[in-house]
């Protein structure tokens, strides 16, 4: 039988380049793995995203919302990361203010660490804990606008005084009214002022009739189109306050 000729060193030579150069373009198993994993990440966040805009639009508790996301197998985790999204996108940012029960003159904000009033000495948490006697969530405007503000159909919306078809012999919207036109003057093609005005009601936050519990105080942009500026999801809200806070807001 006659042996198989030896193989030339360049020959040699080409094969194990082609085979090099197939193992570089197959992934390693750990980075199929890896790579399935951020997939199914992304899948499960856009699940709780669409869970939030429902819960927006229901109105049901995080509790029934989590129940929900329990039975899809999202995890604790992925609702965390999801949220915090939610938080970076929308511009909101939250800060809890606790204030004083005993003069109602101060109010601690998130950084002031101190445990008493300096106007009257009065405690600002239950004895023995860490839970303040009164607290107030406050979400801060000018974040909220700055980041709608990017939004190139959110300002067109704000110009609708100005692209609006009006006739001087009717009042038709708050636009024509003598207070507006004395306060915000003119409206120009370009957009140079937003009006807001200022909201404050008590509400069931659970939905249960006769059970006050929630004074939201929110602002309407009255700059957006009418049909549009009276819609809860168009208002902006500033203070989440519990309704055993007495006071005119003033």
């Amino acid at each position: 039988m006659r042996r198989p000729a030896p193989r030339q060193p360049a020959l040699q030579k080409e094969m194990k380049k082609r085979k090099n150069k197939k193992t570089e373009h197959e992934p390693s198993p750990k980075k199929n793995k890896k790579s399935k994993k951020n997939a199914t990440d992304v899948q499960q966040i856009g699940a709780w995203i669409q869970f939030r805009l429902l819960q927006r639009e229901t109105g049901c508790s995080n509790s029934s919302l989590n129940k929900i996301a329990d039975s899809f197998s999202i995890p604790m985790r992925i609702r965390r990361q999801a949220d915090r999204l939610i938080l970076q996108k929308s511009g909101a940012k939250v800060l809890e203010l606790n204030g004083c029960i005993s003069c109602h003159k101060f109010v601690w904000t998130p950084s002031n660490k101190s445990t008493r009033c300096p106007q009257c000495n009065g405690r600002r948490y239950h004895p023995g804990s860490k839970t303040p006697l009164e607290r107030a969530f406050y979400f801060p405007i000018r974040a909220q606008l700055r980041k709608l503000l990017k939004l190139k159909s959110f300002r067109d919306l704000l110009s609708h005084e100005y692209n609006r078809t009006c006739n001087s012999k009717f009042m038709s919207d708050v636009f024509d009214s003598p207070a507006w036109q004395q306060i915000a003057g003119l409206p120009s093609a370009v957009l140079t002022r937003i009006l807001l005005h200022y909201c404050v009601d008590a509400i069931p936050a659970f939905a249960i009739k006769h059970s006050i519990s929630l004074k939201p105080c929110c602002f309407l942009v009255l700059s957006l189109p009418p049909s549009l500026r009276y819609k809860a999801s168009n208002m902006l809200l500033q203070m989440l306050i519990p309704s055993k806070l007495k006071g005119d807001f003033r």
